[in-house]
């Protein structure tokens, strides 16, 4: 692979992710995608504050307590596994990149260090671009 074909490939990456966060925004076309995940973290928030107020009022509700640590277990793994797809700009490029890396130039094993250049340096670029675009706002 030539130095072009893997510059194209990072750009290509920054717009894409770039612009599925666009898509995904609130009061955009893909929210709905988002929506739970973020759910997911106005529940960690929301059961934790719970849990610290049942915690400290009584020690008789031992079944109230382990299901809201079980739940604040289960909401984080959601927002986990939702960081890479629809909620961290910069985490985009984990998944993505990889994703539009091997479709554009097929996978072998040859390729993992340039998947890994491609995600890092996409994630960087479209962190900064999209913070210089969040000062504009």
């Amino acid at each position: 692979m030539d130095t072009t074909q893997l510059l194209l490939t990072i750009i290509t990456t920054v717009v894409f992710c770039l612009g599925w966060n666009i898509v995904t925004s609130e009061n955009n076309l893909l929210y709905f995608i988002r929506k739970p995940f973020e759910k997911a973290i106005d529940n960690i928030e929301m059961y934790t504050d719970r849990l610290n107020m049942l915690s400290k009022f009584s020690n008789d509700t031992i079944h109230a307590i382990n299901w809201l640590k079980k739940t604040i277990l289960k909401n984080k793994i959601i927002y986990y596994i939702g960081k890479p797809f629809v909620l961290c700009i910069t985490c985009y490029a984990s998944i993505w990149g990889a994703v539009i890396y091997i479709t554009l130039n097929g996978f072998s094993i040859d390729a993992v260090p340039l998947i890994i250049i491609n995600s890092v340096s996409a994630s960087f670029l479209q962190t900064f671009i999209y913070k210089l675009y969040a000062k504009l706002d």
